[in-house]
């Protein structure tokens, strides 16, 4: 096994490591299949949970388009394992350690639903789960994970991106999650694009046009349009006021 020397936990006790069934690589050589990441003790090297991504380095190759993440808790009992690949996120999973034993919670199958309930339905089905890595995935000692997530069709429009806080309990050994808040942003994708003659050219929005009428709705519009104003006396012509009565 291989350890990913960015995962290891504050206490240097956990990490995320890679192995292969054809054994490690070295140099410039690429594993050829059978690639596992896995959760281990870095004291004897135990395989506490198996994660569910594939990705590998090397230290010269690292995976084309695959991406890991580890998010872990102050006091190193938890961490979150983003894994992603060129679209989506293929694992995004809550883990709790204690001692030998290893709870684990889908977050992927709470937040993914919850975001795309929020999309037209013709674009649930073919929209694309994200957690963005470029941005913090962070989680504290009271179980509050705080992430930026987006969904989108791939190389077709802009991704809706939301702030997610999910708070994370454990009762009798077995967590529970809810989420909290969502707040929704747009963003743009750096790898959407156009196709054109002349090859790949970045997106630029739709700019829509008004469709001009004619001169009778110009005066139609300009009658409706104008404004009445009230008038007002001149400074120094007001009229004297009438004598009382006697």
């Amino acid at each position: 096994m291989r350890v990913f020397a960015d995962t290891t936990s504050p206490s240097k006790k956990y990490a995320f490591a890679w192995r292969s069934a054809e054994g490690l690589p070295s140099g410039r050589d690429l594993p050829l299949k059978g690639v596992e990441n896995v959760l281990i003790r870095l004291a004897d090297g135990a395989v506490l949970a198996k994660l569910g991504g594939e990705y590998w380095d090397t230290g010269e190759m690292r995976a084309n388009r695959y991406d890991l993440l580890a998010a872990r808790s102050p006091e190193s009992r938890a961490v979150i394992e983003v894994a992603n690949s060129r679209w989506d996120s293929d694992a995004f999973v809550y883990y709790l350690i204690d001692g030998e034993t290893v709870t684990t919670l889908d977050l992927r199958a709470l937040v993914e639903p919850a975001m795309k309930a929020r999309l037209p339905a013709r674009k649930r089905e073919f929209s694309s789960f994200r957690v963005r890595g470029d941005l913090p995935v962070t989680i504290d000692a009271r179980g509050h994970a705080r992430f930026t997530a987006m969904v989108y069709l791939p190389k077709s429009e802009p991704s809706l991106n939301y702030k997610v806080q999910v708070d994370i309990a454990s009762t009798n050994g077995k967590p529970s999650a809810r989420i909290v808040s969502m707040q929704t942003g747009k963003g743009r994708l750096v790898q959407s694009c156009r196709f054109t003659l002349a090859g790949i050219a970045p997106s630029v929005p739709r700019v829509r046009r008004r469709r001009y009428r004619g001169r009778f709705a110009d005066r139609f519009r300009d009658r409706h349009s104008r404004h009445r104003w009230l008038r007002t006396p001149r400074r120094g012509t007001r009229s004297a006021p009438s004598p009382a009565p006697a």
